[in-house]
């Protein structure tokens, strides 16, 4: 129960990695807002409440700062405070050559990925600095290293995570608030993802990663035991560095 009496927002709860680290926090004794663009964060709090955990739905889209805003409103008017954020929603709004690509298709990526956590960040950040702690975790992405062939605007909005974050966490130090990335490998989030599984068990040593490897991670990081790490980029990858793949 490292987090009993802790409140906690997750970005993005609908399933995989998301659902995952909302349901490890409950489980360990946090109070979750859970977020989604649709109605499946419900879905989750339902599990999380059957649980014997306590969670609330938070419905809003990210790229617009009104909206994350009144949901973190909303979190602080019930419980007082919120002690973790983390920026998980995320997505690529369509794969093109970047000479061939929709400008509202880059837009759209940048939006969700980048400025999300911009806005969920800075939304949250007056509760922690009032209450002189905080942690913030932001999912990135292995392709904000490699690159992504047809996918650019996915692989820089990740990229732009980690300047992000490096930048925040020098801003936010003194008030005692921590501020760290995930850059998740290869992970199956869901069983019907069609993606070359074979071809991936090959190439990563560990092979394919589970969502629950990415929420031990983000609970290591929201801990106490992370007091000391902060503008960090922890690699959950199995041991897969590749150059350009």
């Amino acid at each position: 129960m490292r987090f009993k009496n802790k409140v906690a927002i997750v970005t993005g709860v609908g399933s995989g990695i998301g659902r995952a680290i909302a349901i490890s926090f409950a489980s360990e004794g946090a109070i979750v807002g859970c977020n989604s663009l649709s109605n499946s964060c419900e879905k989750v709090v339902h599990e999380i409440i059957e649980s014997g955990g306590e969670a609330l739905p938070l419905q809003f889209d990210i790229s617009h700062y009104s909206e994350v805003n009144s949901a973190v409103n909303k979190v602080i008017e019930n419980y007082k405070k919120i002690d973790i954020l983390v920026n998980n929603a995320g997505g690529s709004a369509g794969r093109a050559l970047v000479h061939e690509m929709d400008v509202n298709v880059w837009e759209r990526t940048i939006a969700v990925n980048l400025s999300g956590s911009f806005n969920c960040s800075k939304a949250v950040l007056k509760s922690m600095i009032e209450n002189n702690t905080g942690k913030i975790i932001s999912i990135a992405s292995i392709r904000a290293e490699t690159g992504l062939e047809r996918d650019s605007a996915y692989a820089a909005a990740k990229s732009g995570i980690y300047g992000f974050s490096r930048s925040l966490a020098k801003e936010v130090a003194k008030y005692n608030i921590n501020v760290n990335v995930i850059s998740p490998g290869i992970i199956r989030v869901s069983d019907k993802a069609v993606l070359p599984w074979e071809d991936y068990i090959k190439i990563v040593p560990l092979g394919i990663g589970k969502p629950e490897d990415i929420s031990n991670a983000t609970l290591f990081l929201a801990s106490d035991e992370a007091r000391y790490i902060t503008g960090q980029v922890l690699h959950v990858n199995g041991g897969w560095f590749p150059l350009s793949k």
